[in-house]
């Protein structure tokens, strides 16, 4: 069962995605409800505020409870999709789309970070630096108001542990960027290496059909797409990340000819369908998942309002 031959392209429906996320995570810490940010950790308070409800540090498991619900739903659609978080939603991938887009932008792309010279190189450091500061202060702002933030900033009342915070996570994101990147995913991210203990035959993948390979001109388009630098002609491989690059590439070669492209998602590589997912495992997940669900909207239905401590 094929999903994704087609002649439309795959890339403005991936960046805009990429946009949107980015997008609401730095303005969740803006937006307020009952007074109250929507989503923050306030640790001089132990509580967590969530959408105007204010959990205790005595009620946090419930917040266990949710991070397991989303725990098991990441798991699910990790079978069902397989590594399109990877492709499509992945900090870690926006973060590298958004570097080797500026870099292109200023006429250094296909060199090493190490290697450039000149003010282009100077260019390049301070957007790597300018991003990773504000990813640490996005990070912050989910643990002090931004407006606090800010004022306390201009002030010079910051506190030293907001400080090293900032520190402990814009040095590592800086070095991510400016080196790193790519291969990330190709050597260190855990989630790529768990994700192929969850593949199972329908899983959600990039494949170029048996049935189509022969049509296949051998451009290498695809290949020089892809930003893991491998070949989906060769079939499954763990660096795949679903991104669709390959997809867009091979459909753009096939578009003078008024014909689809050769690369789609699919279901599995054996035509197995959508449906071959519905096996024990998933339904074990799925069982646990609602099981879940229900216990946290009992208990939190059911959570005393006050407590009084003498």
């Amino acid at each position: 069962m094929t999903t994704g031959c087609t002649r439309h392209l795959l890339a403005p429906w991936r960046r805009t995605f990429q946009l949107l996320a980015a997008g609401a995570i730095l303005i969740i810490p803006f937006l307020s409800m009952k007074g109250q940010s929507v989503f923050r950790i306030d640790l001089g308070t132990l509580s967590l505020f969530f959408f105007g409800t204010q959990l205790r540090v005595k009620e946090l498991y419930l917040l266990l409870l949710a991070l397991l619900l989303a725990l098991l739903i990441f798991l699910m659609i990790t079978l069902v999709l397989g590594r399109l978080w990877c492709g499509w939603a992945c900090p870690q991938t926006l973060y590298s789309d958004l570097i080797e887009g500026f870099e292109r932008g200023i006429g250094l792309q296909g060199r090493s970070a190490w290697k450039m010279r000149g003010i282009k190189t100077t260019i390049f450091q301070l957007f790597c630096l300018a991003l990773s500061l504000l990813s640490a202060c996005a990070g912050l702002w989910y643990f002090m108001e931004p407006w606090r933030f800010w004022a306390e900033l201009t002030s010079g009342q910051l506190p030293v542990a907001a400080w090293i915070f900032l520190a402990a996570i814009s040095l590592p994101m800086y070095i991510n960027l400016a080196f790193v990147r790519r291969l990330m995913c190709k050597e260190f991210c855990p989630y790529g290496r768990f994700q192929t203990v969850l593949v199972d035959p329908a899983t959600l993948c990039l494949h170029l059909p048996q049935e189509q390979a022969q049509r296949c001109t051998n451009c290498q388009a695809c290949v020089r797409a892809c930003p893991m630098g491998i070949d989906i002609r060769n079939g499954y491989q763990i660096e795949c990340i679903n991104c669709g690059r390959c997809l867009d590439a091979c459909t753009q070669q096939f578009a003078p000819k008024g014909q689809k492209g050769l690369i789609c998602y699919s279901f599995g590589t054996a035509g197995l369908g959508f449906r071959a997912l519905l096996n024990l495992r998933m339904l074990l997940l799925l069982v646990t998942a609602i099981t879940l669900a229900s216990l946290l909207i009992r208990e939190s239905l059911h959570r005393p309002r006050a407590e009084l401590q003498v």
